[in-house]
């Protein structure tokens, strides 16, 4: 399964944090979410240490922006 079919299907939902959640399914899912939220983390760090800012600053404006193409969670 790849991202963009778990969240076709309901399966992950982007959070405000700019991390995916997992909503249903079992490992194979909750090993897409760790995997995807690893390699964002890491975009994050990377971004936030360019411009001088916080992580937390990156993945709020990220999250906001994935929020709005993808399921956002409830």
């Amino acid at each position: 399964m790849d991202l963009e079919t778990a969240r076709a299907q309901g399966i992950l939902c982007e959070g405000q944090d700019g991390l995916v959640r997992v909503l249903t399914g079992g490992p194979e899912a909750t090993a897409l979410a760790e995997t995807t939220n690893a390699r964002r983390l890491q975009i994050y760090r990377d971004s936030a240490q360019r411009q001088g800012v916080g992580v937390e600053q990156v993945q709020a404006v990220s999250g906001a922006s994935l929020r709005q193409k993808h399921p956002a969670c409830p």
